[in-house]
């Protein structure tokens, strides 16, 4: 999370316009983060029941990665 120097710019001054976007940026990668974790549990949950397990890398992106171009970077 956000310390709190975080708070002001380099110069030393308040700046909550740029704390606030970072800490949106950091909740909103915190949500990310959550689903997918979510998502691994699921699969992996799935190959179990299912008698199967995964053996290579496997790439996910989300729709919205895909839509804007983006790159997903995370693998297993």
């Amino acid at each position: 999370m956000t310390a709190k120097d975080d708070r002001k710019n380099a110069e030393g001054y308040n700046d909550p316009t740029a704390y606030n976007a970072i800490k949106n940026v950091e909740q909103e990668q915190d949500k990310d983060d959550v689903r997918f974790h979510q998502l691994l549990n699921t699969l992996f949950s799935l190959c179990e029941l299912a008698d199967f397990h995964i053996e290579v890398e496997l790439y996910l992106k989300t729709i919205e990665q895909e839509r804007f171009g983006g790159r997903c970077d995370e693998n297993l």
